[in-house]
């Protein structure tokens, strides 16, 4: 490339430089360019450079057709003009001008068709070589589709919402009703019970009564699913004996497998679990119940162990492990993958179809998880089931133990009492009446809070109120209230609630209630929670007979079960006589044949017997005789089981010969 540089004597200086390299720079730097500039201009995304003036300096292509303007009205032209009728977008890019830092913004704008459309704006600030804010560059982008959807998702969650509290409300006040009149049912047979019936009657009355108790299960299950479901399933932090919990649990369902002739028996309680264990032993014991109740229910032969372990300990907390595991019918493996699932009930032979709502296990499930713990299944189709649920729990101390109530409470008297029953419900009345009279006590009645209102202020005796919480009129929040604070009227108010709602206890204790019971209820049940007012409740002498023998037995539970038949009562006694000494004689003949078998029979056969009668200082010596049907023990420790029952169990019949009511 000739350079002319100047003239000279004679002729011209010509110099030549090779600038090939350079051009072919300049050539790729122009290439990279125009590619650069057809990128903006074909993004999806509009751009837009504007001066310190608020003149259009570039605009892609995007940009003209989001704004809906042509190109010739948008460059060179200043901004408030492009932005005509999207003043609020205008404001917001006009106040960014100048600033150093990028920003983000989101603002609505009227296109060219007059519909409303949603842009966000990306803000960054133009620099010139000397690093001074010349201008702005915004990144366009349309998200009305977005805002479309987060519009549709907060419309969907308001009318999701709206649905849970309709559906909330719809279980609450199917639950009032409900339990009203289940608290009739199951009030009114409890009752029945203690007449004298025959026994084509009482076994009519038992279907009756099981038929009420698996209703409410199916009531209890569907609401604690709503709880859980919605949140509001709250966990006591109580003090409680795990051994007793457990216990418990064996105890309550003793009987159905004594009916089935499977055993039932624990097979370890480990000493190591604290005595004290701080959390929520109800809901614990809903868990195991759960659990145990499946297994009896599923097994046919052989039986059901439960184990409670100590898995580890940092000296403030335990974790505890409980097994559970029987040699029922089993599941398949497709099943146990759905087994904790809503509605989840497998297809069983027939007899052994569940009746339930498909709802335990799932509940079972969430109770784990809500307690941080977890909980794992094992089966086999035809081998059988074992469960393990882990839990941890704080160590409590024993001053702080706050026992679990218990369905036997010793006989009560109210004699000399007066209480005021409260509620519109004329058969929640009546059974209440009659329950209150049975042990001796003066009635009163009222149909609402406002009735309550007035007696109480007339009648400055009333020892303690009965207090139903919806009725006309006035409520018993309000009606308790007004005694508590405005009639300065100390007397204990017992709420008595067909609802069963999260937060309904506290809401009874803010009102100025003493205490609080779910209907539908029992007569223990009531009576339990009325002694906890001690000053105005009496231990009536306990029966002869109830619990004698110096603790080698107890009737109390045999009169439970009669509920006040005393014929009933007598024949099983009797009975009892009659049979126990004849097996004691068949053991004896069977441990001098060295027939381990039969001995581990007539164990089985003895244990329900002993369960019935609380003989409990027998129960581990039947269950290991009972394990000489499936194994051997040593001789000698066969002849020391078999001797150490022989004697108490005589020491017992002779005992209970001696009481001259029988």
């Amino acid at each position: 490339v000739p350079i002319f540089i100047g003239s000279a004597y004679k002729g011209h200086l010509w110099l030549y430089r090779d600038i090939t390299e350079q051009f072919h720079f300049e050539a790729q730097l122009q290439a990279k360019e125009v590619h650069f500039r057809s990128l903006l201009t074909n993004m999806n995304h509009g751009l837009l450079e504007v001066n310190m003036d608020g003149i259009v300096q570039f605009a892609n292509q995007r940009f003209a057709e989001m704004i809906g303007l042509p190109m010739d009205h948008i460059l060179g032209h200043p901004t408030f003009e492009v932005f005509r009728g999207n003043e609020e977008v205008y404001e917001k890019m006009r106040r960014l001008r100048g600033t150093r830092e990028p920003q983000n913004l989101v603002g609505s704008v009227m296109d060219a068709a007059g519909s409303k459309r949603w842009w966000h704006v990306g803000y960054a600030p133009r620099y010139s070589e000397s690093n001074t804010v010349i201008g702005s560059i915004g990144v366009y982008q349309d998200i009305t589709q977005i805002k479309e959807l987060e519009s549709e998702l907060v419309e969907a969650r308001i009318q999701a919402e709206e649905t849970a509290r309709a559906r909330e409300n719809y279980l609450a006040n199917m639950s009032h009703e409900i339990r009203t009149l289940m608290n009739a049912v199951i009030g009114m047979t409890g009752q029945l019970a203690r007449s004298v019936l025959s026994d084509k009657q009482r076994f009519q009355l038992g279907v009756i009564q099981t038929a009420a108790d698996n209703l409410m299960e199916m009531i209890n299950d569907n609401l604690d699913l709503s709880k859980i479901s919605a949140g509001k399933m709250q966990l006591e932090n109580m003090s409680f004996n795990p051994h007793k919990v457990l216990a418990d649990v064996v105890r309550m369902q003793a009987l159905k497998a004594s009916e089935k002739g499977i055993y039932l028996q624990v097979k370890e309680d480990d000493p190591g679990v604290s005595e004290v264990l701080v959390g929520d032993p109800v809901r614990l014991k809903q868990i195991l119940m759960n659990l145990v109740s499946n297994a009896v229910k599923f097994t046919r032969e052989g039986g059901v162990e439960i184990s409670l372990k100590l898995s580890g300990t940092d000296g403030q907390r335990q974790e505890i492990e409980w097994i559970v595991k029987d040699t029922g019918i089993g599941m398949d493996a497709d099943f146990v993958g759905h087994l904790f699932e809503e509605y989840s009930q497998e297809k069983l032979p027939a007899g052994l179809q569940s009746q339930g709502t498909g709802l335990g296990m799932h509940i079972v499930w969430k109770l784990v998880k809500l307690m941080h713990g977890e909980i794992r299944v094992d089966s086999k189709k035809g081998e059988g089931t074992q469960f393990w649920v882990r839990l941890s729990f704080a160590i409590g101390k024993p001053e702080d133990m706050q026992y679990l109530s218990t369905v036997n409470e010793p006989p009560m008297t109210l004699r000399g009492l007066q209480i005021l029953i409260v509620d519109d419900n004329e058969i929640n009345r009546l059974l209440a009446r009659n329950i209150l009279e049975n042990h001796q006590a003066k009635v009163l009645e009222a149909v609402d809070g406002k009735q309550a209102v007035d007696m109480c202020s007339l009648m400055p005796d009333i020892d303690l109120v009965l207090m139903d919480l919806q009725m006309p009129v006035m409520d018993g929040y309000t009606a308790s209230y007004i005694i508590r604070n405005e009639l300065q009227i100390d007397v204990p108010i017992i709420a008595l609630s067909a609802d069963a709602i999260q937060g309904e206890k506290e809401q009874c204790i803010n009102s100025g209630m003493n205490d609080y019971l779910s209907k539908p209820y029992t007569e223990a049940q009531l009576l339990q929670v009325m002694a906890r007012f001690t000053g105005f409740l009496h231990t009536a002498q306990e029966p002869a007979g109830s619990a004698v023998g110096q603790g080698l037995y107890n009737l109390s539970r045999l009169q439970d079960l009669s509920k006040g038949n005393t014929e009933f009562t007598a024949r099983m006694i009797s009975r009892f006589l009659e049979m126990v000494p004849a097996d004691l004689d068949n053991m004896e003949a069977a441990w001098k044949r060295a027939d381990n078998y039969t001995i581990g029979q007539i164990a089985h056969k003895l244990k329900p017997t002993l369960d019935i009668f609380q003989i409990e200082t027998l129960t581990p010596v039947v269950a290991k005789l009972e394990k000489l049907r499936r194994t051997n023990l040593p001789a000698e420790e066969t002849e020391a089981l078999y001797m150490h029952l022989k004697r108490e169990l005589r020491c017992v019949v002779e005992r209970m010969r001696l009481q001259e009511e029988y």
